[in-house]
């Protein structure tokens, strides 16, 4: 096989590592025209990230199939398919938009080269349509399996759209791949595939703590398969997630490829299993002590930075869960408690702007407390916009007690609002979690370019790739933390983000440890090096 860092535009993937031919079929994959409604994914992007990881096949839809006509876009994405150098297979749009001919087309995509067919423009209604259970019956008469998408306006929302997908399609005597597992409803998606055999799960949004070692536990390894919605996904999130997951190699190259030769009757081809690189030190600036209300193993709050070996975290800096959805007051004593023994945790104190008197209470009372470092103020949760005149006046206050702040925003124009606080407050380091309102935007990056105590981390189960790598390039190395949600979620899916959003070779350590270092303990030490391969003896 040729080496890809050879083929024209595509680029080998250093300093992480040099690209692995791993021979892993990712079933979830799109492109589309350059530009327009349906743009921004052109088939280079595709081919460029596929062949970076080491991807062998790529099961691909078009874009126009989905915003404008099926028709058009499938044959856009079986004459790409057509081509050997493309390493692809054409994934098939159909929706119920018209009245006849639905199995007459259905079938001629079939023959012309489709591996599957992937279910677009239907709303969820409470009883199945008419129309839809026509298109169904349609497809299972081609005989291929289905691509059925959970969550999004185009495809229903939310819990119990796996149960209703299960249902329907029980019947059609075809494997239905469900698209986009989420913390948000894993648990109904995992109940649906118990209960379906039909039901498949693949890994693009499998992004909580420990998702792929849940999934297998629940379901086996034989009804996950690898998907990572490239190229508009960070490919290497879903595969490190694989890759150093507390599961067998037997389970990983299932997953990676050998349950969708068998789903999709591809031809077979070795795996490589062997673990990604991982930096050589970092600081997670995004952490939590639990527990949590979703789907996520509870871990000792005094245990969570041994459970981060595998991605290279040598320290953290988390905030009390409780504290942050339900008792500022609770949350951060047991906070308290969890960064008090030696070690790398160190801690933010919960400070509602709800009620400015409890923050300084606990800033009083806690404040100078061995290990804790800053402030964590979720707008969100608490619901008080960035905007609003409570979020000022809590800056106000968090401004005399100069520790950094780091802010989950919400709200209409935050970004203006969160310059004008840094601004007005300009020795007061601030960190822009999620580098925005959930999920990494140029538009946060701005405010820390602007800004000489603003910095962003990325953390996201969702985000853009093409967002990601604006934000990198915007914010620059020197205002660039690394952070994961965990454990909420999995620090491996999100370092995939970070090793998949071309931030410069030499500045690695920077991002990854000593900016964090300098903020919370003033130590500036640059001599490591940019990473370093996972062990191979990772817990089966």
């Amino acid at each position: 096989m040729d080496d890809p860092a050879d083929d024209e535009g595509v680029t080998a993937r250093e300093p992480w590592e040099t690209v692995i031919e791993r021979g892993v079929i990712d079933v979830n994959c799109h492109f589309g025209p350059p530009a327009g409604t349906a743009g921004g994914s052109p088939l280079t992007d595709l081919l460029g990230e596929a062949r970076s990881h080491g991807v062998r096949l790529a099961l691909a839809h078009h874009l126009t199939a989905v915003w404008a006509d099926p028709d058009t876009g499938n044959r856009a994405a079986l004459d790409a398919a057509a081509d050997p150098a493309n390493r692809l297979r054409a994934v098939a749009v159909v929706a119920p938009d018209r009245t006849f001919g639905g199995r007459a087309r259905i079938g001629e995509a079939a023959r012309a080269g489709a591996v599957a067919f992937r279910l677009e423009r239907v709303g969820w209604a409470p009883e199945p349509s008419l129309a839809l259970e026509e298109l169904l019956a349609d497809v299972a008469a081609a005989g291929l399996p289905l691509l059925v998408q959970l969550g999004g306006p185009a495809a229903g929302q939310g819990f119990g759209a796996a149960t209703m997908i299960g249902r329907l399609t029980s019947g059609l005597g075809v494997p239905v791949v469900l698209l986009g597992a989420h913390y948000t409803h894993i648990v109904d998606d995992l109940a649906a595939v118990r209960r379906y055999s039909h039901l498949y799960l693949e890994t693009s949004s499998l992004a909580h703590f420990r998702a792929i070692e849940t999934a297998v536990r629940a379901i086996g390894h034989e009804r996950l398969m690898f998907g990572s919605g490239a190229p508009r996904r960070a490919i290497q999130s879903p595969l490190n997630a694989v890759l150093l997951a507390r599961i067998d190699d037997d389970a990983r190259r299932a997953i990676l490829a050998e349950n969708a030769v068998r789903v999709f009757d591809l031809p077979a081809g070795a795996v490589d299993v062997r673990p990604p690189t991982i930096p050589d030190r970092a600081w997670d600036v995004h952490a939590h002590f639990g527990p949590l209300a979703f789907d996520v193993p509870a871990v000792a709050a005094e245990r969570l930075l041994a459970e981060l070996t595998e991605v290279g975290t040598l320290a953290l800096t988390g905030s009390s869960t409780i504290g942050i959805f339900a008792d500022p007051a609770a949350g951060n004593a047991a906070m308290v408690e969890a960064v008090g023994l030696d070690g790398g945790q160190r801690g933010y104190l919960v400070a509602d702007p709800n009620d400015l008197d409890l923050t300084a209470d606990q800033i009083r009372r806690f404040g100078e407390r061995p290990g804790v470092v800053g402030v964590k103020i979720h707008s969100e949760w608490s619901g008080v916009p960035t905007a609003s005149r409570a979020m000022r006046d809590l800056f106000t206050l968090l401004s005399d007690f100069g520790r950094p702040v780091k802010i989950h925003n919400a709200g209409p124009d935050w970004e203006a609002a969160l310059r004008d606080i840094a601004r007005s407050h300009p020795m007061l380091p601030i960190i822009i979690a999620h580098g925005g309102p959930g999920t990494p935007t140029a538009a946060g990056a701005q405010v820390a370019a602007d800004c000489e105590r603003v910095f962003v981390e990325m953390s996201s189960s969702f985000a853009d790739l093409p967002a990601v790598r604006a934000a990198a390039r915007v914010a620059g190395p020197e205002r660039l933390l690394y952070g994961t949600d965990v454990p909420l979620i999995e620090p491996a899916f999100v370092l995939g983000t970070y090793q998949d959003a071309e931030l410069p070779p030499e500045e690695l350590d920077r991002i990854f440890w000593t900016n964090a270092a300098v903020l919370f303990e003033g130590q500036a030490e640059t001599t490591h090096g940019a990473g370093r391969r996972a062990p191979e003896g990772r817990p089966g």
